[in-house]
């Protein structure tokens, strides 16, 4: 990797460590079908809770500092876990589910909990490549959508709250057959 490339992308990159979690991985695919895996972690969160801290971030640009609120590059490093809510965990089993299957390009969009708690919404494309020293590293770049979101969740309520009659005419204009959302909008039969 070029030295210094990190800082001048204009999104957060994260470059975690997953080398513990693909051994871990590996060792529950020798007791257990990929099958039987999917049913153990979909019934055992805090197994798949115990893999997501096996990821460690590593290495955070000053953008990815910025979105979770960090004063330094030191407060962005460990474990993922503690940047991830429970909400993003199927997103998390997925992402195990693929390794067992050798994907290496994952887009997901999740939720993000910043150091002082906050939920940001943020859309995760990550690759994992092979490090300098061999190990497998996961870059993710990470696009803040919260505002696209809360735009989103905003229209959908205004949405509800609009009233909406509609009816049907024929081409004259003439109602041919009883209108129910006519009469219950204007009390006109």
């Amino acid at each position: 990797m070029e030295s210094g490339w990190i800082d001048r992308i204009p999104v957060a990159v994260f470059t975690h460590d997953i080398s513990v979690l693909i051994e871990r991985v590996r060792d529950l695919l020798r007791e257990h079908s990929v099958f039987k895996l999917r049913i153990i972690l979909e019934q055992q969160p805090e197994l798949l809770r115990e893999l997501m801290g096996q990821v460690r971030t590593i290495e955070a640009n000053g953008e990815a500092l910025r979105l979770i609120g960090a004063a330094g590059p030191e407060e962005a490093l460990g474990p993922l876990s503690r940047l991830l809510p429970p909400e993003a965990d199927l997103v998390f089993l997925d992402m195990i589910l693929g390794l067992t299957a050798d994907v290496s390009d994952f887009d997901a969009e999740i939720p993000l909990r910043t150091l002082d708690g906050k939920l940001r919404d943020v859309e995760v494309r990550a690759r994992i490549i092979e490090g300098p020293t061999g190990s497998p590293l996961l870059i993710t770049c990470v696009f803040d959508v919260t505002p696209r979101q809360e735009a989103m969740r905003r229209l959908a309520a205004e949405s509800e709250d609009l009233s909406v009659a509609a009816w049907q005419t024929d081409a004259e204009g003439s109602m041919t057959h009883p209108q129910p959302a006519w009469q219950a909008f204007t009390g006109q039969s």
